[in-house]
């Protein structure tokens, strides 16, 4: 029951996140093991196991030093209480992985010049009879 952390899978951040707050409660009445989403390594799992984990850690990796080093606003940002609202806010930039593939973010074919579509007498990669 307590062997292994939750994985967000189907799991809004919101479910993912009461089931991980229900794995370190049944791990502390088990296993006397007393931590919480505060502790960062504790949230390095919760971020590396939802989904986009690569993608959330590198985008919460300097945030989340700095805070560590004592950056009160950015603190707050990453406690148990706030982490799905930050977490969340890192999925809806552009370059997440929850926006790439939306159709306002899919790649524009690039127009080609007018002149690169006319034929040029310059170069003729088919040889002319002679």
């Amino acid at each position: 029951l307590i062997t292994s952390y939750p994985i967000q899978a189907d799991y809004t951040l919101l479910e993912y996140r009461a089931a991980f707050l229900d794995f370190q409660q049944l791990r502390a009445i088990i296993k006397n093991d007393v931590s919480s989403l505060d502790d960062s390594n504790e949230m390095d799992v919760f971020i590396t196991n939802a989904k986009h984990g690569h993608f959330l850690n590198q985008a919460t990796l300097h945030e989340r030093q700095r805070a560590a080093a004592g950056d009160a606003a950015l603190q707050a940002r990453y406690t148990q209480t706030q982490i799905v609202e930050t977490l969340q806010a890192k999925l809806m930039v552009a370059h997440s992985p929850t926006q790439i593939n939306l159709p306002s973010h899919r790649p524009q074919a690039i127009p080609v010049h007018p002149i690169a579509q006319q034929p040029s007498h310059y170069y003729n990669p088919t040889p002319s009879p002679a």
